[in-house]
């Protein structure tokens, strides 16, 4: 009996660490980006600041040259011409 208690305790324990673990350092890309309008991102674009970008579904994730963290969201209909902004200036997503 006293086994299974402390099996059951450790389990316990570790999937408590485990979430605490996934909580601080899961999904790096999103929380420690700001949100920005889509004209923002464009702008940025335009400037040549813009390294990176990573596209979920309308979410556009990514990361300019001072190391600045960004999400943005493609409005309706606009994945197209936002596609093609990126082709133009040569971003790879």
């Amino acid at each position: 009996m006293n086994i299974g208690r402390n099996v059951l305790i450790w389990l316990v324990i570790l999937v408590i660490g485990l979430v605490v673990l996934q909580s601080l350092f899961g999904n790096s890309m999103t929380s420690n980006s700001s949100k920005i309008a889509i004209s923002q991102f464009e702008d940025l674009v335009d400037q040549g600041q813009v390294t990176e970008v990573v596209i979920q579904g309308t979410t556009a994730s990514g990361g300019t040259a001072a190391g600045r963290r960004f999400t943005a969201e493609i409005p309706p209909g606009g994945m197209e011409l936002f596609l093609s902004k990126m082709d133009s200036s040569g971003i790879t997503y």
